[in-house]
């Protein structure tokens, strides 16, 4: 009976040690809640109004904002370059409009005569080329109708 005795002992402090385990996690469970878990947060894609390399950002992760907050600075000298070369166009119209209304110099009217005269003399010479070239198909029309020319000769006066 000893022997059984023996055997007890060491299961009743087994037995012991785990009951005081369990008490005491208790104990703790008790005072203290504590949670596992993962949080996650709202991912949001930005854009911006106009093109441009990100030149800084003012803002650090997890802070929070308020609509109108500046989050990041964009390089817009492209934009003002276009803006520049706008301002530019438009001044140099304004001064071509005030040219305009001050009316032509003398030397204006001379180009402008100078170049419908060779208009002129351009236009004259198309319309006795044409001429030409409409008598002559009128006369071949007329000899192929006879036989004394080919009908290739005639489709290249016509096409002349």
């Amino acid at each position: 009976m000893k022997k059984a005795k023996m055997k007890i002992i060491p299961f009743i402090i087994i037995l012991a040690g785990v009951c005081l385990y369990f008490y005491q996690t208790q104990q703790v469970a008790d005072t203290a809640m504590k949670y596992t878990g993962n949080v996650e947060g709202k991912e949001i894609n930005l854009t911006t109004e106009v093109a441009g390399e990100i030149t800084g950002v003012q803002v650090v992760e997890g802070e929070n904002i308020s609509k109108g907050d500046l989050l990041f600075s964009v390089d817009v000298s492209d934009y003002d370059i276009q803006l520049q070369q706008l301002k530019l166009q438009q001044e140099i119209a304004t001064l071509n409009y005030d040219l305009l209304l001050d009316g032509a110099s003398q030397e204006d009217i001379d180009l402008a005569t100078s170049n419908m005269n060779s208009v002129s003399k351009q236009l004259s010479g198309a319309e006795r080329s044409y001429e030409y070239a409409q008598d002559n198909y009128d006369d071949l029309k007329v000899l192929y109708a006879s036989g004394a020319v080919s009908k290739t000769e005639l489709n290249q006066s016509k096409l002349a």
